[in-house]
């Protein structure tokens, strides 16, 4: 398990930093125009090339280092956190960058969730990944209760730019983690089954899933919960309690990381 905890530890404090960004952005986007499309956009942007490239990053979980897609991942999102940095203190950041680079954000995070997932059955024994479940679990929650509370201090008394430096700080740890480990190789079996065509082995996964009724309706059911929750907050609540609170962006961490507690990861 000493692999993975270093591993899990660097993604947990990426959580927090994603989380962070994701509540500032959103607060300044409002801030910014006052209205709910241009929020909901923001949603609609990350959610899109995470649903499309999802099956892909997933063969490519099986196929490349996950190690090395992971790092990738987290040193992708750096790029965009400072590129959003660089644009916010030259004072040219607009809504219509938020969009670009929540959509490289859901992009990256395809890739960066099946090779984390993957790794866990690598790097942890059988008799202990239940453990490495709850932990899974538990970062999660970190992230969803942490993540807002420390963006709404950040934003009263530093404003955007600040935790957009804490994000990119967040990247940096979770990168330098993975750089300083090293991921046990596959068993000869899985090192060969990675050279069948990717077309192939798409369509086997989705035979797979099809075949089994069970899977088919838990999977429709978490697409249907997370479109229309995600969707639902981006558009309603999150612009609903700034307008109520005259945009203060502390009102809103407490909100949403109550809505942490609440979450089945703290279950």
């Amino acid at each position: 398990m000493r692999i993975y905890s270093v591993v899990w530890f660097g993604q947990m404090v990426s959580l927090v930093g994603t989380a962070m960004s994701g509540f500032a952005l959103l607060t300044w986007a409002y801030g910014r125009t006052g209205l709910a499309t241009p929020v909901a956009l923001l949603g609609l942007a990350a959610i899109l090339p995470y649903v499309l490239v999802s099956p892909v990053a997933g063969l490519a979980a099986d196929r490349m280092s996950r190690r090395r897609l992971m790092l990738l991942a987290d040193l992708g999102a750096a790029i965009v956190t400072l590129a959003l940095l660089l644009l916010a203190r030259a004072g040219r950041l607009e809504v219509p960058h938020l969009y670009v680079a929540h959509a490289l954000g859901g992009l990256l995070q395809a890739f960066q969730l099946p090779a984390f997932l993957a790794a866990t059955t690598q790097l942890v024994p059988a008799e202990h990944r239940q453990r490495a479940s709850g932990m899974s679990s538990f970062s999660e929650a970190v992230g969803a209760i942490v993540g807002p509370g420390l963006a709404g201090i950040l934003m009263r008394f530093g404003g955007l730019e600040t935790v957009l430096v804490a994000d990119l700080v967040t990247f940096l740890v979770a990168a330098a983690t993975l750089m300083v480990v090293r991921f046990p190789s596959l068993p000869a079996a899985r090192a060969e089954s990675k050279r069948g065509h990717w077309l192939a082995d798409l369509a086997e996964g989705w035979r797979f899933i099809a075949a089994r009724p069970g899977l088919v309706a838990i999977t429709g059911w978490f697409v249907a919960v997370n479109l229309v929750g995600t969707l639902t907050w981006f558009a309603l609540l999150g612009p609903m309690v700034l307008a109520r609170s005259g945009n203060d962006p502390l009102a809103f961490a407490q909100v949403q990381s109550a809505m942490g507690f609440g979450s089945p990861s703290m279950c």
